[in-house]
């Protein structure tokens, strides 16, 4: 456009200069007639003003054209601030978040592999820590292994088989999932604390093995299998048996002492130059009790693992007396196994003591019971209500989230 103009503005030049130039010799030539030189006059005049015309119009394109680039100029650099306020804003943004941050190292495959499996508690330092307190309700934070034999099972009183109204953990599992836990129940028939049961196979479970019943042996594959940071033990009703003393007196009793130490503990390998006098190891109170504590030290021992985190809570239940009738005597319990029902609340009461158990004790009536062992549905709340208030100082409050404000209209 600008070449445009300059040569108009060229032409024009060029066409005024030849004007002049003819207007000159034409005033030269006809000087002695007056006619000539009004005509030649008038033809300059026109030719100067439209001179003039052409250079306004040309002024004016020029003008135009100049106001256009202005205003091209004026766009792109609003464009380019604009653009530079975005880049500046995302600058901040990201030095807002990165604030505090340090950036990560990179590692080699090789060496991170090496640094992460050759110590697993290395490598859980840098895990997220483990919530300590339930979101709101149906929130769970951890599980609550309750461990027990038929009494923890729900075995009726009035018949063989389960009655879930004698059933205890019932009782208890919905006020433990009100504070984060998930119970998770273990428990057994003629389960006891950590002998073999020769005769229950044949009698009650047909094809099972001695050991089956041994709780010793299948605690540490029930704790290994949960996560849990409360273990409630139940046992040592099924360990008053006249054919469960028997075995018993043929073992030494557990070395508490060296739990985690030597592996299997227990004096079952005893030579075989012992004489019979030697081997009689009687089943006492506090026996059975440290039975218990052992289970209970051995679930401290394994929750110092790597797969295990947050705080651990063990507490020991004592199980109730015993009564005498035909049908508690047709199970292998006696006057022996009464006696010794009375003196397991002291027993375990200097057992949570010494190893800092929590200790749950209620007493219970029996009377009502038909067979004399297993709990009614009315002792069966008392005992979890008993366990619920011995747990209370250790289980954490419910964070509680604001509900949102609801419009009415």
């Amino acid at each position: 456009r600008y070449s445009q103009i300059n040569r108009k503005t060229a032409t024009g030049t060029e066409s005024c200069s030849n004007a002049k130039g003819t207007s000159a010799n034409n005033n030269r030539d006809y000087d002695s007639s007056g006619s000539q030189a009004s005509q030649s006059r008038s033809r300059s005049e026109s030719i100067t003003s439209s001179c003039r015309r052409s250079r306004t119009n040309i002024s004016a394109v020029s003008e135009r054209s100049r106001k256009r680039s202005r205003s091209n100029r004026s766009i792109s650099s609003d464009q380019e601030s604009v653009a530079s306020v975005n880049e500046s804003s995302r600058t901040t943004r990201n030095s807002r978040s990165n604030k505090g941050k340090s950036k990560p190292k990179k590692r080699k495959a090789k060496e991170e592999y090496e640094v992460i499996y050759a110590d697993p508690s290395d490598a859980l330092k840098s895990a997220p820590p483990r919530r300590t307190r339930p979101r709101g309700k149906g929130d769970t934070i951890g599980d609550a292994l309750v461990f027990g034999d038929c009494l923890t099972w729900g075995m009726s009183h009035q018949f063989f088989g389960k009655d879930n109204n004698c059933h205890w953990p019932s009782h208890l599992r919905e006020r433990l999932l009100s504070k984060g836990f998930r119970m998770v129940e273990s428990s057994m028939i003629s389960r006891t604390t950590a002998y073999d049961d020769p005769e229950v196979g044949d009698f009650e479970f047909p094809g099972s093995n001695d050991f089956d019943f041994n709780g010793r042996f299948h605690f540490g594959t029930v704790f290994s299998s949960h996560s849990p940071n409360w273990v409630i033990i139940m046992l040592g009703t099924h360990d008053l048996k006249k054919r469960i003393r028997d075995v018993a007196r043929c073992q030494k009793p557990l070395a508490l002492d060296k739990v985690g130490k030597s592996g299997d503990i227990t004096s079952d390998d005893s030579s075989n130059s012992d004489s019979e006098e030697e081997k009689n190891y009687p089943v006492t109170a506090d026996r059975i009790a440290e039975n218990c504590a052992y289970l209970g030290l051995k679930a401290r021992e394994m929750f110092a693992g790597h797969c295990h985190e947050g705080k651990l809570s063990i507490i020991l239940v004592v199980p109730p007396r015993i009564r005498l009738t035909d049908v508690s005597r047709r199970l292998g319990f006696d006057e022996v196994s009464v006696a010794l029902s009375r003196e397991l609340p002291k027993a375990f009461e200097r057992v949570c003591k010494k190893y800092h158990f929590l200790f749950a004790y209620r007493k219970l009536s029996i009377k009502s019971s038909v067979d004399g062992i297993h709990l009614t549905a009315k002792g069966s709340r008392k005992l979890a209500d008993t366990i619920w208030e011995a747990m209370k100082p250790g289980l954490p409050r419910v964070t509680r989230r604001p509900e949102r404000f609801k419009v009415v209209h």
